[in-house]
């Protein structure tokens, strides 16, 4: 078997030495100067300097000193929804991400619109929840509150978008469904998501730990 040494200028060489079994293979070099990238004991490259590559495979969790969104899921609705219950009742916005690391973290982006209406003196409050699965982990309290004091026959409402964001660490690699839950003050009033058809949107990304 033939092997081929490199002799530094001063001192030491580097030897190349191909598989026993390597086959009729050839490398080619570039025709100009530039660095060769050798991985060391452990598979690294060890690189300074700016590395451009055309697409990229593998999950990417053990990167350091980059950028670290490994993926992004978004959707949206338009279906007017009209809630009325003072427990907390599905909006229709909903998104599911798999995570790739069970070390990962989600951050979602929520755009919640809404409308409330009233015909009462007493303030109507709606309240907006995140929930994973089946369980809540974000909750905005007061999220839309009409004007209270006004007689009964005014008719009070209230429409806007609500904006909601949180970092969850949901510890898991199996897929995970993100929604929007809402609930009102009192019965006697209506709290309608997606009003006249507005969009709602709902963004989950993953970030590596």
């Amino acid at each position: 078997m033939s092997s081929l040494k490199l002799y530094g200028s001063t001192s030491g060489y580097v030897e190349i030495v191909p598989e026993a079994t390597a086959g009729n293979n050839s490398v080619t070099l570039p025709n100009g100067s530039g660095t060769l990238v050798v991985a060391d004991g452990s598979g690294n490259l060890n690189i300074s300097g700016i590395v451009t590559a055309t697409s990229f495979s593998g999950s990417g969790s053990s990167l350091t000193g980059v950028g670290k969104i490994l993926q992004v899921v978004q959707s949206s609705t338009t279906t007017s929804t009209s809630i009325t219950a003072t427990s907390y009742t599905d909006t229709t916005l909903s998104a599911s991400i798999t995570p790739s690391s069970a070390s990962s973290k989600i951050l979602i982006i929520v755009s919640q619109s809404g409308h409330i209406y009233s015909n009462q003196t007493a303030n109507r409050i709606a309240s907006i929840q995140i929930v994973r699965n089946s369980t809540s982990i974000h909750i905005v309290t007061q999220a839309l509150a009409n004007r209270g004091g006004l007689s009964a026959a005014s008719d009070i409402s209230n429409a806007s978008s609500v904006s909601l964001t949180y970092l969850d660490s949901p510890s898991t690699t199996s897929s995970i469904t993100y929604k929007t839950q809402a609930k009102i003050s009192n019965s006697d009033s209506n709290y309608t998501a997606q009003i006249d058809n507005s969009a709602s949107v709902i963004t989950l990304l993953e970030v590596a730990a």
